[in-house]
């Protein structure tokens, strides 16, 4: 079984989160939380993080964001896989433990507290600011794995992982000052698996003017 987790930058001009994510073949998505955390140029910034729980080999087919008739200025969508996570639960409940959001306003870095996690577990961590021309990494705990940028309105989103379960805080920094948002959510290892192991797996960038 695979974990596959989905982070969704968009904008528009009200505050909305897709109202459903698949791939129309093998997967459920379930939203896990969501952050709002800016208003630019008449549209506001959502970042969101999505999971579901994928016997096998996951599909080759694409991944649609449904924003429920919303049109949206621009989005970005981060694919992620783990493995070695828990399997139990429905569309993945059960490898996702306790999460955290931050927003900062004007900084060109953003603190993320994460909460206690369970020994041998570990975090996924992801961002969204709006600079374009920005590039935001987290601090070396971290495993820097995706990085999405679009232009109008000015738009980045970033994401990492760690295996390290004594780890409290994560720092994304990037070059200049801009409205953030971040999200972290604790992974939960499976029982007797030692280890997971987080891949990049595709990403998909639209820039919807």
């Amino acid at each position: 079984n695979t974990l596959v987790l989905v982070s969704v930058v968009n904008s528009a001009v009200s505050s909305v989160t897709p109202s459903t994510i698949s791939n129309r073949v093998d997967a459920v998505y379930s939203l896990v939380t969501f952050a709002d955390y800016n208003i630019i140029g008449g549209s506001i910034h959502m970042l969101s993080v999505w999971r579901s729980m994928i016997g096998g080999t996951p599909s080759s087919s694409a991944i649609s964001a449904d924003f429920g008739g919303v049109n949206q200025t621009g989005c970005i969508m981060v694919v992620h896989e783990v493995s070695g996570v828990d399997a139990s639960g429905t569309s993945g409940a059960g490898a996702v433990g306790s999460s955290a959001i931050s927003q900062v306003d004007g900084g060109s870095s953003i603190t993320l507290f994460l909460p206690t996690l369970a020994a041998g577990n570990g975090a996924f961590v992801c961002d969204g600011w709006d600079l374009n021309s920005d590039t935001d990494a987290p601090n070396a705990q971290y495993v820097k794995v995706g990085q999405g940028n679009y232009n109008v309105p000015a738009t980045g989103h970033a994401s990492g992982w760690t295996s390290s379960s004594g780890v409290t805080q994560c720092v994304f920094s990037g070059a200049g000052a801009a409205d953030r948002g971040a999200i972290a959510i604790e992974l939960v290892a499976a029982s007797g698996s030692g280890a997971f192991y987080q891949q990049y797996y595709r990403s998909l960038i639209a820039d919807m003017p």
